[in-house]
């Protein structure tokens, strides 16, 4: 499941921005009344997590998060060329 400042974004931030991140202040957080990770709203954030958070980024490289961005980088350039006009772009094409 995914969510705000998980092993997701923690890992995309330690690969583009790692200066900004600190882990050793990484804590697993979570919503307290344990709403799906599906709300996509901030409302009640600080009153429903205990840190703001609503994952684990204790888990998070560098490593892991160059792939996110490869991932997306590639994921969204097959998607460009498929509005462009050629249906049969797919991921893998998209990574030639």
């Amino acid at each position: 499941r995914m969510g705000h400042a998980d092993v997701i974004e923690t890992s995309i931030l330690l690969a583009t921005h790692a200066e900004l991140v600190r882990m050793d202040l990484a804590r697993a957080d979570g919503y307290r009344d344990q709403l799906s990770g599906a709300v996509f709203s901030t409302r009640g954030i600080p009153e429903r997590t205990a840190g703001g958070g609503v994952g684990d980024p204790t888990g998070a490289t560098a490593e892991f998060g160059l792939a996110c961005v490869d991932a997306a980088v590639v994921a969204t350039l097959a998607m460009i060329r498929r509005l462009a006009g050629d249906p049969t772009a797919d991921l893998e094409a998209a990574r030639r």
